[in-house]
């Protein structure tokens, strides 16, 4: 008898038990592995940019505070826009939102790219992007977070969640890593970087099928 054919299995006393799936065996679903992996680009790239533009707009100003601005020009639409999120990913279709919002994303890492070779010395148009991907960010953390139940399999959810925090963790070990290394070649090299991780992300996701739940 296999697990995906059955949902539950009885035990030696005739109990019924539910069928423990192991993260190996969830991320073998093809949504699953899809959605772990555009969230691993995703994460990456978000914390990569995070890590360059902090050091690039120190570099040009050469003032502590303005990290400490950047910090709030990202997380501002975020709070701001908190009651709207939630309710435009309950609405509409999360595909959708999710990846339109990360084409948001994807502009503005390109538009770091773009403005980043131009040798800049004012910083004004990077907070102004920094805004605008503080609220594509906004759209795409609650549409992300609610695609999970849609496409677990059945007494796979647990385990994907963890799968899902452990992306999370390891992006905020590996993109500030990837941000020193790249930013020493050139800062817009790590932007292009993060861009083409946040576009791997949009083609995983836009390629994910959702189960109505």
């Amino acid at each position: 008898m296999n697990a995906s054919d059955n949902s539950s299995v009885k035990g030696n006393s005739g109990s019924v038990e539910p069928v423990k799936l192991t993260a190996r065996e969830v991320f073998q679903a093809p949504a699953v592995k899809s959605f772990i992996i555009a969230s691993s680009a995703l994460y990456v790239g978000l914390m990569l940019q995070a890590a360059t533009l902090g050091k690039h707009i120190y570099d040009i100003t050469g003032r502590e505070i303005d990290i400490g601005w950047l910090g709030l020009a990202e997380f501002l639409p975020v709070a701001l826009l908190v009651f709207v999120t939630g309710t435009v990913a309950d609405r509409y279709n999360r595909r959708r939102v999710a990846v339109t919002a990360m084409i948001g994303e994807l502009i503005c890492a390109l538009a770091l790219v773009f403005y980043a070779r131009t040798n800049p010395t004012s910083v004004a148009p990077m907070f102004m992007i920094a805004v605008a991907f503080g609220a594509s960010r906004a759209f795409v953390s609650p549409a992300m977070r609610s695609i999970a139940p849609m496409i677990a399999p059945e007494h796979g959810l647990p385990q994907m969640v963890a799968m899902y925090s452990a992306v999370w963790t390891g992006a905020m070990i590996v993109g500030p890593a990837m941000s020193g290394f790249l930013y020493a070649a050139a800062p817009w090299i790590a932007y292009a970087t993060s861009a083409g991780l946040t576009a791997l992300g949009i083609v995983l996701i836009s390629r994910i099928k959702l189960k109505i739940i």
